[in-house]
């Protein structure tokens, strides 16, 4: 008669974090993955490729070199440490080397001495850039790559990631949507290394709204998603046959709810922490039929119990079992009963 709903509850916890070094770009995972992978929100923000005290020291070298006889020099100039070399009018405008002191270099299109256009990147830490730029930032499509193997190929507003972009950690989980203010935010596919995909809407960084989220195991849900986690409507089935259609909550079956299993079991009723709690119907196979109280997965307080043949019994349940005192019908008579741990003892 035990029938434990634990085996068919959900543990897993989904928090976006794609890793970009940039700042963040996330992934989710399970809690108990060895590879449990940081918050969005942590990790993007990418920097201005060129600090923005070190740009205003590139403006007064177009003054220093402006004036006649200065159109195109070849050689470099510095100023402040700042390196400049390269082909370029009177205002800097042209192809040429900018190097920082801290070994940032960046090479490509200038104008007003500033990156603008299109141009290579490489940052102090090991990270290089690829791609447009204006005035100085990331600015239009571009590439950006970290050490690690990380990259990111997408949109850049202002030196912000912002519009349809595409990451890839190092450890081969990808992000490939919609941007906002350096987090993912509108919708996108997350492809993890795992195997586990998410297909639906994510909000700054978070599952969030909704989505469809297929397990490398072959389960899948789909439904709704609050703070990278199930929660409110929603559908989850397995592979071997067992479904579950209703509410969720903190990933677990929490509220109204129909489950399905392969063997032919249905319950429909109340859940509570991914299993059955308060009032609710089971269904076997067989015929057999139970209405009423559950706790922890397990018929406790009152119910009624029917059997293929009509048979019944109706009163109290302890642990899963006809325990205590009822009422039962046999060929349409009743009598006072009494059961003890599923025996009847009169």
């Amino acid at each position: 008669m035990r029938h434990y709903f634990s085996y068919f509850s959900i543990y897993h916890r989904f928090v976006l974090a794609v890793g970009m070094a940039m700042t963040t770009v996330g992934y989710f995972a399970k809690p108990d993955q060895s590879n449990s992978l940081k918050t969005v929100a942590e990790m993007i923000g990418a920097p201005s490729i060129v600090d923005p005290e070190q740009l205003t020291k590139i403006n007064p070298i177009a003054e220093m070199v402006t004036g006649p006889g200065s159109k195109n020099p070849t050689v470099p100039i510095v100023r402040d440490d700042i390196f400049y070399d390269g082909i370029f009018s009177d205002n800097l405008d042209g192809k040429g080397t900018i190097t920082w002191p801290s070994q940032q270099i960046y090479r490509g299109d200038v104008r007003g001495g500033l990156p603008h256009g299109k141009g290579n990147m490489l940052f102090a830490n090991g990270r290089t850039y690829t791609g447009e730029l204006s005035l100085g930032k990331l600015h239009g499509k571009g590439e950006l790559h970290w050490p690690d193997g990380s990259f990111y190929r997408g949109q850049f507003i202002n030196d912000v990631v912002a519009g349809q972009g595409d990451y890839t950690s190092a450890v081969g989980d990808r992000f490939l949507g919609e941007f906002a203010d350096e987090k993912p935010h509108g919708r996108g596919t997350l492809t993890l290394s795992s195997g586990d995909i998410y297909m639906g809407e994510v909000q700054y960084g978070v599952i969030e709204g909704s989505g469809v989220l297929a397990f490398a195991d072959g389960s899948i849900y789909q439904g709704e998603f609050t703070a990278g986690r199930m929660e409110g409507a929603g559908e989850r089935t397995w592979p071997n046959g067992n479904t579950y259609k209703g509410q969720f909550q903190h990933d677990n079956f929490h509220g109204y709810g129909v489950a399905h299993f392969a063997n032919g079991v249905v319950h429909e009723g109340g859940f509570a922490d991914g299993k059955p709690g308060g009032e609710g119907k089971r269904k076997w196979p067989d015929g057999r039929v139970y209405r009423g109280n559950w706790e922890n997965g397990l018929r406790e307080g009152r119910g009624t119990m029917t059997f293929a043949n009509d048979d019944r019994f109706e009163g109290q349940f302890k642990a899963d079992m006809m325990h205590g005192l009822g009422r039962c019908y046999s060929s349409g008579a009743a009598t006072p009963c009494t059961f003890f741990e599923n025996e009847r003892l009169d």
